[in-house]
């Protein structure tokens, strides 16, 4: 009972205090869009970056890759799921960093972990 009571207060300074909300975001957006994260295949034939806005910004795929799945439809299959999985590691990284940079920006204004807002980044799993 005194959590949430703890918690209401928390919540009622704050709205008070639009102004640090929005700086607060402000700066959550800023540091996603720094924060990059690289993903390599287990055999370092493909690597993916994604930002902390879970955009895409690079795919590379090593030569001797992209000439045999040229020629051959195995490891041009394979490939496939390389990149897919690269992806994937790559996009599941990225959420964590979403959630640490929210969870650094509520425990600066005080919130600690507010019934759970610093999981917000669960929203996009």
């Amino acid at each position: 009972m005194f959590d949430q009571l703890k918690m209401m207060g928390a919540v009622a300074n704050l709205m008070k205090n639009k102004e640090a909300i929005a700086e607060a975001a402000a700066r959550v957006q800023e540091n996603l869009e720094k924060r990059v994260v690289t993903v390599e295949a287990p055999d370092k034939s493909i690597s993916v970056q994604v930002n902390g806005k879970l955009a895409v910004l690079e795919i590379r795929l090593a030569d001797r890759v992209v000439k045999d799945a040229a020629s051959n439809a195995e490891t041009q299959a394979k490939m496939e799921k390389l990149i897919v999985g690269a992806v994937n590691a790559a996009m599941a990284r990225a959420k964590e960093i979403i959630q640490e940079e929210i969870s650094t920006e509520t425990q600066k204004l005080g919130l600690g972990d507010l019934g759970g807002l610093s999981s917000l980044g669960n929203l996009l799993k």
